[in-house]
């Protein structure tokens, strides 16, 4: 590697230009021009202790703020319901794969973001700079019922309402490669089935949000979550 070390050849072997050596020079500046990145404290945000997915957290230093979320899983997921304040903004510092796009927290003050598939990426938070730039109008009712339990002993039903949405996502664990889609009724309301054979942890918490969005560039839209587990002895094995 070094001009002088065994093998060299006597000339050192660094690409400055290779991918790798470039991300870590730009995650090295993010530390040295941010010192929330080196001294602050991280909160954990959200996890998915059933395999991989999301990873996010919050790292506080004084007044600053910054928002990092990864996406471990081979496949884009849902990072839904993060409370980060009604019109707060954020500021698209560093991504592993081109630093991502800046971000407004919707009025009801949840953010929600579809990570793609094995990413890291990292966002400056600021408050709204005043009540009239808190947020485009809010987007039409989308509704998950709340579940009749909480532990559940094999498929079980779910319904909701979509007024004047054409479909639907229904997504457990944040894991959009295996998100159901939902076509709703002439009157809005809709309802599924939802499938526990691969849930194989009773001990695991599972969530379960419906999500929808009008395109690429379009803020996605998701339900409050509900949460439930998986009784493994009324479960279908998969064979």
């Amino acid at each position: 590697m070094f001009a002088g070390g065994w093998g060299s050849g006597g000339r050192d072997h660094f690409d400055r230009a290779a991918p790798l050596y470039r991300s870590i020079a730009e995650m090295a500046a993010l530390r040295r021009t941010h010192r929330l990145f080196s001294r602050g404290v991280p909160e954990v945000l959200r996890d998915n202790a059933g395999g991989p997915g999301v990873l996010a957290y919050l790292v506080r230093h004084g007044r600053q703020r910054a928002l990092v979320a990864f996406n471990t899983a081979e496949h884009e997921v849902l990072l839904d319901g993060l409370e980060l304040g009604a019109g707060a903004q954020l500021r698209g510092l560093f991504g592993i794969d081109g630093r991502p796009d800046d971000q407004r927290v919707l009025a009801q003050g949840r953010l929600n973001l579809v990570l793609p598939a094995r990413s890291g990426q990292v966002w400056l938070l600021a408050a709204a700079a005043s009540p009239a730039l808190r947020t485009p109008t809010e987007p039409p009712t989308l509704k998950v019922n709340a579940l009749d339990q909480s532990v559940v002993g094999g498929d079980f039903a779910v319904s909701g309402e979509a007024p004047g949405m054409g479909s639907l996502l229904l997504v457990i664990d944040g894991d959009l490669a295996q998100a159901q889609r939902i076509t709703p009724q002439a009157d809005g309301r809709w309802q599924a089935v939802v499938d526990t054979s691969r849930f194989v942890d009773a001990a695991a918490n599972h969530r379960l949000v419906a999500m929808a969005r009008d395109g690429n560039a379009a803020p996605v839209r998701a339900t409050l979550a509900q949460t439930f587990r998986v009784n493994a002895t009324g479960c279908r094995w998969p064979t």
